[in-house]
């Protein structure tokens, strides 16, 4: 988590991009802004974590690392879940259905299996209560911090080499099997060495920046990003994907990560210009320090929005089982992804004041 006290415009700024694209991704984006959500946005959240990542020099720092990670996003993964556990049981019980292992409490038989679908589902593939499906990145984000953290055994610039030339490979071949479409722990596997990458080239790229920082910034590379993805789009085949499913969607696997790792650098100087003309109270700053709730809360605020539609005699009530409904997307994207950004807003200004009432220690962004 990023101290509030020390937070970084920039960082703020590619997390406040890079949450508008995860909200219109599931809901509606204009073919006119900028490139798909799903060519880039996962990437560039594992992009911007291993931006911020230090290496632990012993093992004692390490372990240290890990309890603190476990606190603050695994057991906050599951904390949420339990609501999401909770209020997904509740829908299904006037007709709603959200889920595909709502809990059940009929008999001994039903009630262990929902416990276990409650522990064990989140890793395998993190979907089984629709409303809070995009947290998966919240487990994903804890298994490759301490990953990160296992396999650096010096921060020195040839360990870091050294363990991006085993990456590479390693992430080529899984996401090869992940055509395969597994719902199993494979598909953690491929999602795993996917993030990995992408959090280790933002490792090297903070590591490098005093070096390579006028290059990453000058408008000329960016043009050349922007000519080579479109080059990879228009004769290697599709550059969308989908990793949570674990499918990177085109049978070169390497043209994905390859489009992705351009887009992802061209925010980063997109964001890095921003963050030097506005204000530290500037809508997209404050975006980006609302991170996780707005990850957590959206497709709640969705559905929110469908059961107004539906009081308005809009949408029939099987719409409301459908978490991707959206009512004309084309006239009315902005009715539901205006508020699915601003209500989380509130939300996290509440449970922060919760959080001080009864002493807990808090923080809106990943």
């Amino acid at each position: 988590m990023i101290d509030r006290a020390t937070r970084n415009k920039h960082v703020d700024a590619m997390l406040g991009i890079g949450i508008v694209f995860v909200v219109m991704g599931h809901r509606y984006q204009p073919d006119s802004l900028f490139f798909p959500a799903y060519t880039f946005h996962m990437g560039l959240f594992f992009f911007i974590s291993g931006y911020l990542a230090t290496i632990r020099t012993n093992w004692r720092e390490k372990l240290e690392l890990a309890r603190r990670k476990s606190r603050s996003q695994l057991l906050r993964y599951f904390q949420y879940n339990l609501f999401f556990a909770v209020l997904t049981w509740a829908l299904a019980q006037i007709g709603i259905e959200l889920g595909y292992n709502i809990p059940v409490f009929k008999s001994t038989t039903t009630v262990l299996e929902s416990v276990r679908d409650f522990i064990l589902v989140p890793f395998l593939d993190g979907h089984q209560y629709l409303l809070y499906l995009a947290a998966w990145f919240i487990l994903q984000l804890y298994l490759v911090h301490l990953l990160f953290q296992a396999v650096m055994w010096s921060a020195r610039r040839g360990c870091v080499l050294a363990v991006l030339a085993l990456t590479i490979p390693v992430t080529l071949l899984l996401l090869q099997a992940g055509l395969g479409d597994y719902t199993d722990l494979r598909l953690t596997g491929v999602r795993t060495s996917f993030a990995f990458l992408f959090y280790l080239f933002g490792y090297i790229i903070k590591r490098e920046e005093p070096t390579l920082g006028k290059l990453l910034r000058s408008p000329g590379l960016l043009a050349v990003e922007f000519v080579l993805v479109n080059v990879l789009a228009i004769n290697f085949g599709n550059i969308r994907y989908n990793i949570v499913l674990g499918d990177i969607g085109n049978s070169r696997v390497w043209v994905p990560p390859c489009s992705t790792l351009l887009i992802v650098l061209m925010v980063f100087q997109i964001a890095w210009h921003l963050a030097g003309w506005i204000s530290d109270s500037a809508f997209l700053l404050r975006l980006g320090r609302a991170t996780l709730p707005i990850l957590v809360w959206h497709f709640t605020i969705f559905f929110l929005i469908n059961v107004a539609l539906f009081a308005a005699g809009l949408v029939t009530f099987k719409d409301l089982s459908n978490n991707w409904f959206i009512l004309n997307p084309k006239q009315t994207w902005l009715l539901y992804e205006v508020p699915a950004l601003l209500a989380p807003l509130w939300i996290d200004r509440g449970i922060g004041w919760l959080a001080m009432r009864v002493g807990l220690s808090r923080d809106g962004s990943f």
